[in-house]
């Protein structure tokens, strides 16, 4: 895929503590041992950690892609997506505007008219299948592209010297950050892998892409 679409944070917003750090700091640890509450501590030490872990990317010239980037891109390797769920987004918000009764009435009308629809593309889409398979004496294998998360530690392709380095240079300073491989999957053939770094985000987890290489054969440096 054409990783032109990727583009890297140019500085990277991340919620730090920037007032009172003294303070936050001595309430997380005062909490922790005298009401034996670790959360506020847990998510001082979270701030901490997304911090200098991006000082450590910034430090060796691996800022992550943009999110906005990357679901542009997964979305362009996947394919297209169904042509009618914009339209369906904008019929919800004309609805919103136009009323209830109204809206319900057109919305009955829309599903029908959509009903029918897909009826004839169904049935058009039979039609040639069935001459396809006719005329080519065999089944036809549809094919669907999906992406995948995989611990690193279970990922079964090679990994590029480059992503290894930003592996390495990362653990050297931060040992207890987990790392994935996003991979897009076509019927089970990998083709293309991004490296994921995963950081505590309050009670949940935020996911970094860091780098990107074509599986059908990476040429060993970085593209994007």
């Amino acid at each position: 895929m054409d990783t032109a679409l990727l583009q890297r944070e140019s500085k990277h917003h991340e919620p730090i503590i920037t007032e009172s750090e003294s303070v936050f700091d001595r309430l997380a640890a005062g909490a922790s041992e005298s009401l034996g509450y670790n959360l506020l501590a847990k998510k001082y030490a979270n701030i901490e950690l997304r911090r200098s872990v991006f000082e450590t990317l910034a430090e060796i010239d691996v800022l992550p892609f943009t999110q906005s980037s990357v679901d542009t891109y997964k979305e362009a390797c996947v394919g297209p997506r169904a042509p009618w769920i914009p339209a369906l987004r904008t019929f919800g918000a004309n609805l919103r505007s136009i009323g209830t009764p109204t809206g319900i009435l057109l919305l009955t009308g829309y599903i029908l008219a959509w009903v029918l629809i897909q009826l004839s593309l169904f049935f058009a889409v039979l039609f040639y299948a069935v001459l396809i398979i006719h005329r080519s004496g065999g089944p036809v294998t549809m094919v669907r592209r999906k992406w995948v998360m995989h611990a690193l530690a279970k990922y079964p392709e090679p990994i590029p010297d480059f992503a290894l380095q930003t592996i390495d240079d990362l653990r050297a300073k931060h040992p207890g950050v987990e790392f994935f491989v996003c991979a897009l999957e076509e019927e089970e053939v990998v083709i293309d892998p991004f490296l994921v770094l995963r950081l505590p985000d309050g009670y949940e987890h935020r996911d970094y892409y860091l780098e990107v290489w074509n599986e059908s054969g990476f040429s060993g440096r970085r593209e994007c």
